[in-house]
């Protein structure tokens, strides 16, 4: 993890730097390796990346595009607060650990999130990340708009799970939810 951490540091590009394509000797993202590299629009993942540390990419206002790699089992707290302009997010399979919560990693222009069906952890249900099989929402993207009803298997709803979600209209919570 040491060199990974060193090679990470090695090629963190400069806030002029517009495209990241990270070399296959990384495999872990360290703590803010990338933090506020304003003009970055994409980073390219290869396969074997592992873990994205938090505030790895946190900053990087530009940044649209980031497809997750499947090899990918951690990201870390506010990995890519800041990224407002990522408007999607696709979660591998191999996914294990969002954050601290689940709703602290991604920037508030996120619409959607798509879970891999094949993830043992998170789901997938009109956009929303939840657990526990659809019975725990984990976060409600920011840029989701509109009104939003939540299935009637749900029972949980994380205490900051709709934070930062302004454009929200209407929420109808059946009468599963105990908590």
């Amino acid at each position: 993890q040491i060199a990974a951490a060193l090679a990470t540091a090695d090629i963190a590009p400069t806030a002029r730097a517009e495209e990241l394509t990270l070399p296959e000797t990384v495999y872990n993202i360290g703590f803010a390796a990338f933090y506020n590299c304003d003009n970055l629009t994409e980073v390219v993942f290869h396969n074997g990346i592992t873990e994205i540390a938090g505030l790895a990419f946190s900053g990087c206002g530009k940044l649209e595009k980031a497809d997750l790699p499947s090899s990918v089992k951690t990201i870390g707290q506010d990995a890519f607060r800041g990224c407002d302009l990522i408007r999607e997010v696709f979660i591998p399979a191999s996914v294990s650990a969002l954050g601290e919560s689940g709703n602290d990693v991604f920037g508030k222009g996120v619409e959607c999130i798509t879970v891999d069906p094949a993830n043992k952890k998170y789901v997938s249900i009109d956009g929303m990340l939840f657990t526990m099989k659809g019975k725990n929402i984990q976060y409600c993207p920011g840029g989701k708009k509109g009104a939003v009803k939540l299935a009637e298997k749900l029972t949980n709803i994380n205490a900051v799970a709709f934070s930062g979600c302004e454009q929200i209209t209407e929420i109808t919570i059946p009468q599963s939810v105990n908590k």
